[in-house]
């Protein structure tokens, strides 16, 4: 089973970069394996951890670079989902799957996106010398309809649901499995359980033993934790859609390009503001909204301007609609967030970087 380890921010800027503050878009969420059991004749279980998958949300111009200086290793992507086909979320794509196939990469690469996706990357690899590189296998998703789907850790449940932007996009809601309760494997050993019937008993299964012993799996398993929920929505003024959906989200990604006074503006553009983001917040119950996509007018406030307002002016703006059962803060590139319970815990950067 795959369960979510890390989320990491690799550009949170709206259209264009903002060189060594903010990238355009992508983010990376990184999905711990469970463990392949490995039983022990004698007594308990024991495991090795496998390798965990990683998935791309969104590639805007230069994600490879941000990539190059996290700790996340490019040639280490399984899947890459494009929410649409505006420029600041896909151009980096190309560059990205071209260096992987210079890295001499072997395993796959599959590509989700919108329709048109598909032509897109072939008519730029077509045009630049074709494409003799490992298997890239791209999936075009109607971004007009709901689609449930599996990527390659096989076992983590996404969702994609339309969201109103002036291009077809589509916002992605992730789902881990529900965590089966631990094992009390000393226990289990106690009443008899032996060899494979610790996995059975581990997977929820009753076993008699030789002797006609019954041993029930709720008697010696925790209770099952139900999986978490992820939702990345962006770029959109309208996430209704997805609301459906979304049922008490441990983390909400939402866009937030503008303040509520920019609201016109935004709408016309097809974006949200802070205080949409917090309402949206609120109407699905998010235990934690991470705001991101900032127009470069926040980075830098102009104190004699009139709007002059900072990032965490719309947090507060988000804050005072979300209500107080939410936690809200403005994400920043290479901040990453533990999967445990969605906290900032560092900034996954090896080196700061004067240029992005």
């Amino acid at each position: 089973m795959s369960f979510f380890d890390q989320v990491v921010f690799l550009g949170t800027s709206s259209g264009v970069p903002q060189p060594g503050k903010r990238n355009v878009s992508s983010l990376a969420i990184t999905l711990r394996t469970g463990r392949s059991v490995r039983i022990d004749a004698n007594t308990v279980p024991r495991g090795i951890l496998l390798p965990p998958f990683k998935i791309l949300v969104d590639c805007g111009e230069a994600t490879q670079h941000q990539l190059m200086l996290s700790k996340i290793k490019l040639t280490k992507i399984d899947d890459i989902l494009i929410t649409h086909l505006h420029g600041d979320h896909c151009y980096g794509i190309f560059g990205l799957l071209h260096s992987c196939c210079m890295g001499e990469r072997t395993e796959p690469i599959t590509v989700y996106g919108p329709q048109g996706i598909k032509t897109m990357i072939e008519t730029v690899f077509a045009l630049s010398g074709g494409w003799n590189g490992y298997d890239l296998n791209i999936v075009e998703l109607d971004p007009t309809q709901h689609t449930e789907f599996t990527i390659s850790s096989g076992d983590v449940r996404i969702h994609a649901a339309p969201l109103k932007h002036r291009v077809p996009t589509l916002g992605y809601i992730f789902t881990e499995p529900d965590k089966p309760g631990a094992l009390n494997a000393s226990l289990a050993a106690q009443m008899g359980a032996r060899g494979p019937q610790f996995r059975d008993l581990k997977e929820g299964r009753d076993v008699t033993l030789s002797d006609g012993t019954l041993i029930r799996a709720a008697e010696v398993v925790g209770e099952t934790a139900k999986g978490r929920t992820i939702a990345v929505l962006q770029d959109t003024c309208d996430s209704s859609e997805a609301l459906p959906y979304l049922q008490g989200p441990d983390l909400l990604i939402h866009e937030c390009t503008y303040h509520d006074a920019m609201r016109e503006k935004a709408v016309d553009f097809g974006h949200s503001t802070a205080a949409m983001a917090g309402q949206f917040a609120r109407l699905c119950g998010a235990k934690v909204l991470a705001l991101t996509h900032f127009s470069p007018r926040y980075t830098d406030p102009d104190p004699d301007a009139e709007d002059s307002l900072s990032v965490g002016d719309l947090r507060q703006e988000a804050l005072a609609h979300a209500g107080p059962a939410t936690v809200a803060f403005t994400a920043e590139d290479f901040m990453t967030l533990a999967g445990s319970e969605f906290t900032r815990v560092a900034y996954n950067q090896l080196a700061k970087s004067t240029a992005l």
